[in-house]
């Protein structure tokens, strides 16, 4: 595989998105891995930065975390979670909020059929707002299943499908409790408009689009 060590001070415009992108391409036949970004704060090691140092040690601050970590998944690599007690050799008892993320987003992975096959494809979205806070990434593979992730709730978007040989079907997913609602219409190819559900609990939004035949796993 090939590591990446990859910080910034720049989390909210898409800098590890692009440098995994620019990373896959010099290395197309290779996993990526991002193995060192953000460290969430901890009560013994803890963390004296700020978000704009590249730590986190506010709850915005690891809220910002989980999205850059959608960013490393929806640009096709991986990423590795840093909570500073566990990162340098000293274990305690606690809770890592960063590290509920994860789980939540590891059980979501795991109901994503075709995730080794599916390639980012950005130019299939369009986010109504602009701005950095309106960010999205679509992970596809192509008329089979997709998953996209925006960076906001209060702003529609809009997905292009194509070479579906049935509609589609998907599911609204909230990357803070796990929890899930349930896409009422089916997708014939075509471009398609959407308005996050109301009551997630995330700032940002996730949606899985799949054929009726697949079957996502108990996270959903």
């Amino acid at each position: 595989m090939c590591s990446v060590q990859e910080h910034s001070t720049d989390h909210t415009s898409g800098a590890f998105y692009g440098a995994i992108s620019s990373t896959r391409a010099q290395n197309p036949k290779m996993p990526v891995s991002n193995i060192e970004f953000m460290y969430e704060s901890a009560p013994v090691a803890g963390c004296a930065g700020s978000c704009c140092s590249d730590c986190a040690s506010s709850p915005s601050d690891v809220s910002t975390m989980r999205k850059v970590m959608y960013d490393l998944y929806l640009a096709g690599a991986s990423g590795a979670w840093y909570w500073c007690d566990s990162a340098w050799d000293i274990i305690t008892l606690g809770t890592s909020k960063g590290y509920q993320y994860c789980s939540i987003l590891s059980k979501f992975l795991s109901s994503v059929k075709h995730l080794v096959e599916m390639e980012p494809h950005d130019e299939l979205l369009t986010v109504d707002k602009q701005g950095v806070e309106y960010i999205g990434h679509v992970l596809a593979l192509r008329g089979v299943e997709y998953v996209i992730h925006v960076r906001s709730v209060d702003s529609g978007f809009s997905i292009s499908i194509t070479d579906a040989t049935t509609p589609l079907t998907g599911l609204w997913f909230d990357p803070v409790t796990g929890n899930s609602s349930t896409l009422v219409s089916s997708l014939a190819n075509g471009t398609h408009q959407f308005t996050a559900p109301k009551g997630f609990a995330a700032d940002d939004i996730v949606l899985h689009l799949y054929q009726p035949t697949i079957v996502p796993g108990d996270v959903h």
